[in-house]
């Protein structure tokens, strides 16, 4: 019965309504959402990657195809470089370069247009840095080898390791603190510039 209603979830017939204490009560999504988006017919899949793309640029801040890919619908990307090319001929995303510490990432670089004004305060240091406790799962370390490229910052969930092994115990978090205070492998960006 579980196998079958995560199927039926997954596929997006079946929401959850309500809980009763750690009980889920199933019903029909169309019983469960807003007219509106019932109504709505679904999108051409070109518009779903795009919009899948753009929203995955926006929370990355920069990155490359691949890890654009691996993030929001992570691998369910059709025609992915083809929807890369049109956002960028639409210039709703832009090529940028990315330097850290003097030398530049290999790869091509995107950045979503609408991001533009944030780099422009950045590049101004109109950014004050603050301490932020970050999830495990957190956009800025889910990526773990991307995290540990653009800020030389190494972050190993220890939920199961036991103080005994060398970890940290069950409430090891990372905390943005840390990032920050790699300010000197913070990457730069050069905006419109093409590898």
């Amino acid at each position: 019965m579980g196998r079958m209603l995560d199927f039926l979830w997954a596929q997006g017939h079946i929401l959850v309504a309500r809980r009763v204490g750690a009980h889920k009560w199933w019903d029909l999504a169309e019983r469960c959402l807003p007219p509106l988006w019932i109504s709505q017919e679904p999108l051409a899949e070109h518009e779903v990657v795009c919009a899948a793309a753009q929203k995955a640029l926006h929370a990355l801040g920069v990155a490359t195809a691949r890890e654009v890919t691996e993030h929001f619908t992570r691998h369910r990307y059709l025609d992915h470089s083809d929807v890369l090319s049109h956002l960028e001929a639409t210039e709703r995303i832009l090529r940028v370069r990315v330097q850290k510490q003097g030398k530049e990432l290999a790869g091509t670089w995107f950045v979503h247009a609408e991001l533009l004004p944030v780099l422009e305060q950045l590049e101004q240091q109109a950014w004050e840095p603050r301490t932020t406790q970050l999830s495990p799962f957190d956009n800025l370390i889910c990526d773990r080898k991307r995290t540990a490229r653009l800020f030389d910052f190494t972050y190993q969930s220890e939920i199961y390791t036991p103080k005994t092994n060398g970890g940290s115990g069950t409430m090891s978090c990372p905390s943005s603190l840390a990032i920050n205070s790699l300010a000197g492998s913070i990457p730069h960006l050069i905006v419109g510039a093409s590898n």
